[in-house]
């Protein structure tokens, strides 16, 4: 895969705790991506908590991701773009799925999510609503499982599986209805044709983007005189490749055309000489 041309990820994270402890309310706990063509990389949580968290700058993952500026102008990690440059180098079918943990709130574990105007996502892309604390989700981020390299990239299926409002402050809460440690997945679907590439984009805010986003929200309780919701949205354009790390058979023979020409005006030029 070629290096990046986008700007370092930056991701303000901290530390776990149940509730967790955040200098402010809301907070973007954990972030993942994944591809098809084999790589993946967790941005979340603490290093020292978390040992499969990216923190190598010379790392192609590293600096290929940037992502998240905080668009409210406060101290909230995690919202604003996000944009993934994707070129394995060859044409093919392939799919980017992008993975967050979003704390709206404290206690975590009382959220529930929502599918908005899920027909009018762009073509390829499906979301997901998972819950982030699920053992035998499709969807295991490090927070939950805990031990280094247990992570499951699972593809974004379409579906709400926290689709909650029953209280749960106390996580105490049994059943199905009952609010829970929201995640959201989205999948990128696409079809990269020769020498191009696809540059990925999501939008994290805490205003409705309009047309097809995935929202989690944290209710009225004891911790919170009023709801608060974060939704994500995303798109992808493909696009000529910026660079290639791989020439084009057309670009090999232009090469060797050019090294044997010079090549016989060198010992053209020894002959005359002599």
């Amino acid at each position: 895969m070629k290096k990046a041309t986008v700007p370092l990820f930056v991701a303000l994270l901290l530390a776990l705790g149940v509730p967790r402890a955040h200098a402010d309310n809301m907070d973007l706990f954990d972030f993942a991506l994944s591809t098809s063509s084999g790589i993946s990389g967790d941005y979340g949580d603490i290093a020292t908590l978390d040992p499969t968290m990216i923190i190598d700058p010379t790392s192609s993952i590293y600096n290929d991701t940037s992502c998240c500026g905080d668009a409210s102008g406060g101290t909230t990690p995690g919202l604003g773009a996000l944009s993934y440059t994707f070129n394995p180098g060859a044409p093919g079918a392939y799919t980017v799925s992008l993975y967050f943990d979003y704390d709206v709130s404290t206690p975590d574990f009382n959220e529930y999510g929502t599918i908005n105007n899920a027909g009018s996502a762009q073509a390829g892309i499906t979301g997901e609503i998972f819950n982030a604390t699920s053992p035998t989700s499709n969807i295991k981020l490090y927070g939950e499982c805990g031990t280094a390299n247990c992570e499951t990239y699972g593809l974004a299926s379409g579906l709400n599986n926290v689709q909650g409002t029953t209280d749960n402050f106390l996580d105490g809460c049994v059943g199905v209805d009952c609010n829970a440690d929201v995640g959201m997945a989205l999948t990128y679907s696409f079809t990269l044709p020769a020498g191009q590439e696809a540059v990925i984009s999501a939008d994290l805010s805490t205003t409705v983007p309009g047309g097809f986003s995935l929202e989690t929200t944290h209710p009225v309780d004891t911790n919170n005189a009023a709801a608060a919701s974060v939704y994500l949205t995303g798109s992808y354009i493909i696009q000529p490749a910026t660079t290639s790390t791989v020439p084009e058979p057309s670009a090999w023979v232009l090469l060797v055309t050019v090294l044997a020409f010079v090549g016989f005006q060198a010992v053209r030029r020894k002959n005359v000489r002599a």
